[in-house]
């Protein structure tokens, strides 16, 4: 008999610790800034009640944080280049652990309002340089596996948000899902300490110099006009989305006018147009806006169509939550399969699921009902955390040394393309309803709008191909510029 005794696992080195430590760093951070908008939703009617609003009064908690969210996303980006992305990261969480403290302080419904929209700011940067700093750390072919960890995190907060926010707002009150996103970022702002400074990481300094505030300024306004038009379109006050579009297109004009000048004035332009000139680039924008903008339907439609089918909330909230919970356990192999397999290949097969997936529940859930809608989860999500990944990887190669700007712009088009898809599908929904019958017409809005997002999701797997001079070739992490 052998009686020798087995080896030791090898424990891990430093070097693996610390990216562990990393790791978790990024993971929080991602979690602060997506569980802002999960916990508020379901707060709603406990902080309408507080302050005595109509439901659509307490809807602007949720609107303030992502207006504000969504505007500063390429300035937060563009600054963390310049001044170093750990040291924006940790200041933008700080940010929003304040405002997560101003919002459970707060006595009067305008001074929340004032909190969520600083939450927003602070979220911006916690989603946007996450991305940035995972791409500078992660050695190299493991950056899909990141990639792929932060957007299970992201998953996994959209089932924690309902659900643990539900149980504070019923055993306290809404102000409780505020302090906890305080809690939280408090942990990711301690954790981002350990992460390694940018200039430590690429060995050398970035030169200072000043942004170019005045561009800055007008971006914030163009971004902020457009999406705050976009949510006008679904209540058909068109006097105030045409205002509001006039007003974007202005400040963007005066943006790009204001960068070209730029340099001669010895400032640093907010978008550097070597982004916007990369035919690569600019397709990872296009994409992501597109298959985001078709995800987004998933969001919208089936609560209505569940309720319609007999069940209670909490039953239509288990459906719903089957697929956030999928994403998150498959978006970690998904960013694997990235790093293996390439990322161009793993976009397209992760556009392709999506498409599939949007197409099964146009067709299956008029028919099956809530089970048609639950199993095409099964290609829808785990398709959309492989394109996310796969399509961010691309976008940071593209990028460059321009990490921050690249992923602000990209999570720009994301959040354009939900923006757009929100309007449409919610003002198609209510054209619809209007004119059937409940159950019949909630049949028909799935149809048609989970129709249209398989649609979209084709046009975005073709997109490549529609961009000048691109060709459409399997393009790998490592792959340099």
């Amino acid at each position: 008999m052998d009686t020798s005794t087995p080896p030791r696992p090898t424990p891990p080195t430093l070097e693996q610790a610390h990216a562990r430590v990393i790791r978790i760093a990024l993971v929080f951070a991602i979690l602060a800034g997506t569980l802002g908008v999960a916990v508020a939703n379901i707060a709603l009617p406990a902080i309408a009640l507080d302050f005595t609003l109509p439901a659509s009064g307490a809807q602007w908690v949720v609107t303030a944080y992502l207006v504000a969210m969504t505007a500063a996303t390429i300035v937060v980006g563009r600054l963390g280049d310049i001044w170093g992305d750990t040291r924006v990261l940790s200041g933008g969480l700080t940010l929003l652990a304040l405002g997560a403290v101003a919002a459970a302080l707060a006595p009067s419904f305008a001074i929340l309002l004032t909190a969520r929209a600083v939450q927003g700011v602070g979220a911006a940067v916690a989603l946007v340089l996450s991305i940035a700093i995972a791409k500078r750390v992660a050695p190299d072919g493991k950056t899909g596996a990141y990639l792929g960890a932060l957007g299970a995190t992201s998953a996994l907060a959209q089932v924690m948000g309902p659900s643990v926010g539900g149980l504070l707002v019923d055993i306290g009150n809404w102000r409780s899902t505020m302090w906890l996103l305080a809690g939280l970022t408090a942990v990711a702002v301690s954790l981002t300490a350990r992460i390694p400074s940018q200039s430590a990481s690429t060995g050398a300094k970035r030169t200072p110099t000043r942004l170019n505030a005045a561009s800055a300024i007008a971006l914030v306004t163009a971004t902020a006009s457009a999406v705050l038009a976009l949510s006008f379109i679904a209540t058909w006050h068109w006097t105030i989305v045409l205002a509001l579009t006039l007003a974007a297109a202005a400040a963007a004009t005066f943006a790009w006018r204001s960068d070209s000048r730029a340099a001669t004035h010895g400032r640093l332009p907010v978008l550097p147009r070597t982004l916007l000139t990369h035919v690569k680039f600019r397709t990872t924008l296009t994409m992501n806006a597109l298959v985001s903008g078709a995800m987004m339907t998933m969001l919208i439609i089936p609560p209505y169509f569940l309720m319609g089918e007999g069940l209670t909330a909490t039953q239509a909230g288990l459906v719903m939550a089957a697929g956030p919970a999928l994403g998150a356990l498959t978006g970690i192999y998904a960013g694997r399969l990235v790093d293996s397999w390439g990322a161009a290949p793993m976009r397209s097969l992760g556009t392709a699921m999506v498409a599939t997936g949007c197409a099964g529940i146009a067709i299956l859930t008029p028919l099956w009902g809530w089970w048609g809608l639950l199993i095409p989860m099964a290609a829808l999500t785990p398709g959309f955390q492989a394109f996310m990944a796969a399509n961010t990887a691309l976008a940071m190669v593209a990028a460059g040394d321009d990490r921050g700007s690249g992923a602000g712009t990209l999570t720009l088009a994301r959040n354009l393309g939900q923006a757009l898809a929100t309007a449409v599908t919610t003002g198609l929904m209510a054209t619809v309803m209007a004119v059937a019958p409940v159950q019949s017409g909630s049949a028909v809005v799935v149809a048609v709008c989970f129709g249209a997002a398989a649609a979209l999701a084709g046009v975005a797997l073709l997109s490549p191909l529609a961009h000048r001079g691109i060709s459409y070739v399997n393009l790998s992490v490592g792959d340099s510029r």
